[in-house]
């Protein structure tokens, strides 16, 4: 009876939160990958990672958009095959740290987790795009290794332009970062 209440409980706890990554920079710059074509009004969050992180993981993963899609949640098994060939950017910010919150789903919303305050619940959903990779705890889950990737972020469109932005064919970041 144990065994089989431990089998049943196993599932459970290895989808378990793990802690997201700390954050001490008082700014820094974050990455929203995007259709082509894709807009958003002023007071739309948009999903975003460290442009640094993903930098990092690219290297360690290769600068394939398909397999950046799935790295970032984005896409899963063979549509992604077809997604990956449509129209992509990516567009980088400059943002204030205060101005970021974390989609955590089983948190009190505004506590702070890791210098981040944990986004209000109307913000705890899963984003137009990033919905394979959702994990409610603050990071993404890479659609094909199947592990845990980048750390995520939402701020809304008009506190991260505040400070300017640029926007780049996915293809072409990828090909000079």
């Amino acid at each position: 009876m144990l065994m089989l209440l431990c089998w049943l409980l196993s599932p459970a706890m290895a989808d378990e939160c793990q802690s997201p990554r700390k954050v001490t920079e008082e700014s820094m710059q974050v990455a929203w990958i995007s259709r082509t074509g894709k807009q958003v009004w002023d007071n739309t969050y948009l999903e975003v990672v460290r442009t640094g992180e993903l930098r990092t993981w690219l290297e360690r993963n290769g600068r394939d958009t398909l397999r950046l899609l799935r790295g970032l949640g984005m896409v899963k098994g063979h549509k992604g095959e077809k997604d990956a060939k449509k129209g992509w950017k990516i567009t980088v910010f400059d943002v204030r740290r205060n101005v970021l919150c974390r989609p955590i789903v089983d948190g009190i919303p505004g506590e702070d987790v890791g210098g981040i305050p944990i986004c209000e619940e109307s913000e705890h959903k899963a984003k137009w795009g990033y919905r394979q990779g959702f994990t409610g705890c603050g990071y993404i889950k890479d659609t094909q290794a199947n592990v845990r990737a980048l750390d995520v972020y939402r701020v809304r469109w008009s506190d991260a332009a505040s400070w300017g932005f640029c926007v780049l064919p996915l293809k072409r970041f990828l090909e000079e970062s």
